[in-house]
This record gives C-alpha cells, sequence and structure tokens, in this order.
C-alpha cells in the first residue's frame, strides 16, 4: 500500500513512523514516562503502513457517512460515534 505513493509521501509516513518509535524508545528507557494504559499493552514498533491504513479506514467511513447522507463531522455523524 504505501511503496506505491510518491517518494515525498512516502517519506512523511516513514518520518512519522521514525517518531513514534522514537518515543516508543524514550518510554522503554524511562518506565515513570509511561503511560498508564502501556502497563498492559506493549505495542509494537509503528511502521508507515499503520499510518496508510489508519488513512484509508477513515476515508472508509467518510464514504460510508456521506453516501448515507450523513455530512462527516456533523451534528448527526458525532451522534453516531458518542
Amino acid at each position: 500500500m504505501v511503496k506505491r505513493l510518491p517518494a515525498s509521501l512516502r517519506a512523511r509516513f516513514d518520518a512519522y513512523a521514525e517518531g513514534v518509535n522514537a518515543w516508543l524508545a524514550q518510554i522503554a528507557a524511562d518506565p515513570s514516562k509511561r503511560p498508564l494504559e502501556f502497563i498492559v499493552v506493549h505495542p509494537a514498533p509503528w511502521r508507515a503502513v499503520d499510518s496508510a491504513a489508519i488513512g484509508a479506514q477513515l476515508d472508509a467511513v467518510r464514504a460510508a457517512l456521506e453516501a448515507r447522507g450523513i455530512e462527516p463531522g456533523g451534528p448527526a455523524a458525532l451522534r453516531l460515534f458518542s
């Protein structure tokens, strides 16, 4: 999925993944910085494809809402997720 993207966009996804993984390394090195949920959840290293997958899912939800005449971000959409 990500390999087919233009190089400039792929670089952004890679840079974001590097930043997430740098943060994960920081909290692994200093447990006092670890969020409470990370006591039981141990995330795998973040990959560029993880960000792309989230974007694809968000786009699918947007398309599904619009197909039903619901404005994404509008009051009706917000009621669905509250």
